[in-house]
């Protein structure tokens, strides 16, 4: 964060193999430039890009503006929600790439408790096309964080993913447990 500026990018790699065969290969990031103005709105661009190759997505584009609301922006609580028009382009290794125009949504949650020892968060995404097609998706992550030793942090994270359109033969949900580790600065 910089002033009334503030920057946010998440990302994901997983590449797994049994013996030599190759059995995930996923990669996402999620980049967006907030302007804060002197109320607890703001205005947000945000673009995020995926890809599965097992679910045949090389790479799925999504982006747009979103007007935000700050309801709690402190170091004990952060609770934020988002909306806005956003366009959605899926390109897929063996079938025919699809355009939607729609609407999406953010919800970010995060809270300090137990002395700053248990950090429960939820984040949640979410899009309609309103172009007359009946795509949906649906993510979200859910987790309890602690603080280990020296900036080293630990969580247990449920992720859920829906889409309503996958590419032919992929399955429409998709839940993911992660014990993770990081690092805070």
């Amino acid at each position: 964060r910089r002033g009334w500026q503030r920057f946010r990018s998440l990302g994901s790699f997983e590449f797994d193999t049994d013996g030599s065969e190759k059995t995930t290969d996923t990669w996402s990031t999620f980049n967006q430039y907030n302007r804060i103005f002197p109320s607890r709105w703001y205005a947000a661009a945000w673009l995020t890009l995926e890809h599965d190759r097992f679910a045949d997505l090389r790479l799925r584009t999504l982006g747009g503006p979103a007007l935000g609301y700050l309801f709690a922006e402190r170091e004990a609580l952060d609770l934020a929600v988002e909306a806005g028009p956003a366009v959605l382009r899926d390109d897929f290794y063996g079938q025919p790439d699809q355009d939607f125009v729609g609407a999406a949504w953010f919800l970010r949650y995060e809270q300090r408790l137990w002395q700053d020892r248990l950090q429960p968060y939820h984040r949640q995404f979410g899009y309609v096309a309103l172009d007359g097609d009946d795509k949906r998706l649906w993510q979200s992550w859910t987790g309890l964080r602690a603080p280990l030793a020296g900036g080293f942090t630990g969580a247990l994270e449920l992720e859920y993913g829906y889409d309503s359109d996958p590419a032919v033969e992929a399955e429409t949900t998709d839940t993911t447990v992660r014990l993770k580790l990081g690092y805070e600065w």
